[in-house]
């Protein structure tokens, strides 16, 4: 879908604190987009995961970085290596994220609901701007909704066939996910709970695929750990941006007014001295007058926010619930929308569509979510997704994008409802047109009197259910 709506894209001057496209759908090569784009192509030249802020602007300067999760950059840096290394080719990369996205979700609606639940799949999410929204804009949530819709797909097929082999590809699926975006680690604990704890199974044959899954998330995940655990002055395990999403969302600006909910640049210093070196580049020092990483610039907004929210736990409910329900569409979702356009660079008709599709989504969502587990169908993996998703919104802000990987399991449930409902309607019509061409006897038309006043039957769900269970 991306590919026939494409955007224009504009870079902002080095150094610039502001920046206003001069085409009004423009795409900003900006913040992340521009950290993801450079550092992929520093990867390509073997500098590694560097600052890319300081690789681009200060001619290749190499530093050390985690200011994001790997997984992105490294996928764009395998088409920069083909030399396919320019922004315009970085986002057709994103596109092609898409295109997985789309089958993986078909995938797992099918396993769980059959070919007209995978129609419904593919649709929706070609269709659905927050599935490809992100595509082109150089941002990582395209290849997490990608990620995410795979595990989605391998951990249906795990829970159904008990297969070593699918479990093995659900703990990838969730390895990579986690090192695309940090808080998808819960995947784990999910699919261990789905493989270890399912009823009419043997525990230790659930242990084995929850070791099997556990072990190949792991080999994604450790280098990553381990290389930040020997690179930086200060403990880092996935990131050191904690610091800084923490001080986005926790100033005045952002517990009351206009921004209540969103973020704004809250940090105002202290900020670490800086030297010129040997190489006549400038550096960061810490206290002591050495050489500082990301680390410990992290740490002076990681201290500041972590005190303003300590001095203002009072205002702390108000503010969750308008971070929260920004994130969904539910709180102020027009001016949260322009703020989408305007300061997230999503485009305008793009973001306008994206609200309107995200409601219904919700409802179709909710009522699948709903089908899902009378059916006994998993339903935990979606569950985490959106908790996940709400809760990396409460302690932040509610940005979209926060929500892209909740949207594919919201997509792919909606499909299962759409399945159950288009199966039914189907039935209902099969079995009017039986009546209508058969010949009705006395006997049969006193049965049918019957079925329709059984449609208004005051028996109690509860006794329904036993009497059906009885006579199956």
């Amino acid at each position: 879908m991306n590919i026939t709506v494409w955007r224009p894209i504009e870079t902002p001057p080095i150094g610039a604190t502001s920046f206003e496209p001069t085409q009004p759908n423009a795409l900003v090569l900006g913040g992340d987009a521009f950290y993801y784009h450079h550092q992929a192509n520093a990867l390509a030249r073997g500098d590694g995961y560097v600052d890319a802020y300081r690789w681009a602007n200060l001619e290749g300067d190499v530093q050390p970085s985690a200011s994001h999760p790997p997984a992105y950059s490294t996928y764009l840096a395998v088409w920069s290596l083909l030399g396919l290394d320019s922004p315009q080719w970085h986002r057709f990369a994103g596109c092609v994220l898409g295109l997985v996205t789309i089958v993986a979700s078909a995938g797992a609606a099918r396993r769980l609901a059959g070919d007209t639940a995978a129609v419904a799949a593919a649709a929706i999410v070609a269709i659905y701007p927050g599935a490809w929204i992100n595509d082109t804009m150089l941002l990582s949530e395209t290849l997490a909704q990608a990620v995410v819709a795979c595990f989605l797909y391998a951990s249906v097929r795990c829970w159904k066939e008990r297969s070593m082999r699918w479990a093995a590809m659900a703990g990838l699926a969730a390895g990579v996910s986690s090192v695309t975006r940090n808080e998808q680690i819960v995947l784990f604990v999910v699919l261990g709970i789905m493989l270890v704890f399912r009823r009419g199974e043997r525990l230790v044959d659930g242990l084995k695929l929850a070791t099997a899954a556990g072990l190949c998330g792991l080999v994604v995940i450790v280098p990553w750990v381990g290389r930040n655990l020997a690179t930086f002055d200060r403990t880092t395990l996935f990131t050191t941006g904690i610091g800084g999403a923490l001080s986005a969302a926790s100033c005045d600006e952002t517990y009351r007014g206009e921004k209540l909910g969103w973020y704004h640049d809250c940090f105002t210093g202290p900020f670490p001295d800086k030297v010129i070196g040997a190489d006549g580049l400038p550096y960061e020092v810490d206290d002591q007058g050495r050489r500082s990483d990301e680390s410990y610039r992290d740490l002076a907004p990681y201290e500041q926010a972590t005190a303003y929210i300590g001095d203002h736990v009072g205002q702390l409910p108000k503010v969750v619930a308008a971070r929260i329900g920004r994130l969904w569409g539910w709180y102020r979702p027009i001016q949260t929308t322009q703020f989408e356009i305007r300061i997230e660079s999503r485009g305008a008709w793009q973001s306008w569509a994206n609200l309107a599709g995200l409601y219904v989504i919700e409802i179709l969502g909710v009522a699948g979510l709903v089908i899902m587990r009378r059916r006994r169908l998993p339903i935990s993996p979606a569950v985490a997704l959106i908790g996940t998703a709400t809760f990396g919104a409460a302690i932040t802000f509610g940005v979209a994008r926060y929500r892209c990987t909740a949207e594919v399991a919201l997509m792919v449930a909606s499909a299962v409802a759409i399945a159950v409902w288009s199966e039914a309607r189907s039935r209902r019509s099969e079995s009017g047109s039986a009546l209508g061409d058969a010949p009705a006897s006395g006997s049969e038309v006193q049965a049918g009197r019957s079925r329709d006043h059984s449609e208004f039957n005051p028996i109690p769900p509860s006794t329904t259910q036993t009497t059906s269970a009885a006579t199956r």
